[in-house]
């Protein structure tokens, strides 16, 4: 669905990093490295990822994942808040982190819970009374390089930042 929307297509191609000068200029998107592609011309990685961002590719591309992960972890929330946000993300960490110290490597597979009616589908297919937000592959695979991040300074204006208390995740289920 999402690679039928020329608004999504859009809006991914800028966070794509295309190649080692893209991703070193930004520090920040999807590095090229990330996703497997080699270092090349700029020119060259857009039109390639251009053709690789069409429904089908990306269809086969998709179920090729799913039919590889031998499990799936799928948080939901109960509210549409900040503080059930927050929380769902403090929630994430901790989950990504013990999956990552144990050797599981993970990967969003997101496109279903993006889509409305989609989300909607598979919430009352799992019998959900809460809403579908992040669904992520887990198994085993050969270490991918990470996408830089821009230093945390140059991101956050810490004179506009609110003060959250911390608090124990609520609101969030994990399945």
């Amino acid at each position: 669905m999402q690679m039928r929307n020329p608004a999504f297509k859009q809006e991914l191609k800028t966070w794509l990093r295309y190649n080692k000068k893209h991703q070193d200029q930004t520090r920040d998107g999807l590095s090229y490295a990330a996703f497997g592609a080699p270092n090349v011309p700029r020119w060259i990685a857009e039109t390639a990822m251009s053709f690789a961002m069409r429904e089908i590719p990306q269809h086969k591309s998709c179920q090729r994942q799913i039919n590889r992960a031998s499990h799936f972890a799928l948080f939901t929330l109960e509210q549409q808040t900040v503080t059930h946000w927050i929380n769902l993300g403090r929630t994430l960490q901790r989950f990504l982190l013990a999956a990552t110290a144990h050797g599981l490597a993970h990967c969003y597979l997101n496109q279903p819970c993006e889509e409305r009616t989609v989300a909607q589908n598979m919430a009352q297919a799992l019998s959900l009374n809460t809403s579908p937000v992040i669904l992520i592959r887990l198994g085993c695979a050969a270490p991918r390089p990470y996408s830089l991040r821009r230093n945390i300074a140059g991101v956050i204006d810490q004179s506009q930042t609110p003060q959250i208390r911390p608090a124990a995740p609520s609101g969030v289920t994990v399945r």
